[in-house]
């Protein structure tokens, strides 16, 4: 086993044990809404909301998600790379764009999926040293489905 792996391994159990106060985050799906319509596409603002349990704020460091419609006739993936922290023992909302092209028609009334979610960074200096190894960052998954309204 090379010296940099079992570095990495003896690290991950450290950290293991001094983390284990901090919580995870969770991520939900509040809302789905239209934002535009043209006769070109259709935009959708998914609107999520995340909750920090943690004494400390969290920086957000990305979000990736992928929104369906009509049973994956029309897909939509991208990863945003938002300004955002979650503050210490709160909540925050995170509005996530969607663009699909679509020739007339309305969206209302068209189904959904929206599956993703948001990566955070942990406070600490081992925590950095994770990442420099390449140790992914811990995250919290949403998903929600539904009908535009």
């Amino acid at each position: 086993m090379s010296r940099t792996i079992l570095l990495v391994l003896c690290m991950s159990v450290v950290l293991t044990g001094c983390s284990s106060n901090l919580r995870p985050v969770t991520a939900r799906v509040d809302s789905v809404t239209v934002d535009d319509q043209t006769d070109q596409g259709v935009r959708l603002l998914v609107t999520v909301v995340a909750e920090n349990p943690n004494d400390t704020p969290l920086p957000v460091t990305w979000v990736w998600y992928k929104v369906n419609l009509d049973g994956g006739g029309d897909e939509f993936t991208f990863t945003e790379l938002p300004k955002a922290t979650l503050p210490a023992h709160g909540t925050q909302t995170i509005t996530l764009p969607a663009a699909f092209a679509r020739g007339g028609g309305e969206a209302a009334g068209d189904r959904y999926q929206v599956t993703g979610h948001v990566t955070y960074h942990p406070p600490g200096e081992i925590r950095k040293l994770l990442t420099e190894y390449k140790v992914p960052l811990p995250s919290a998954a949403f998903a929600d489905e539904g009908v535009l309204p």
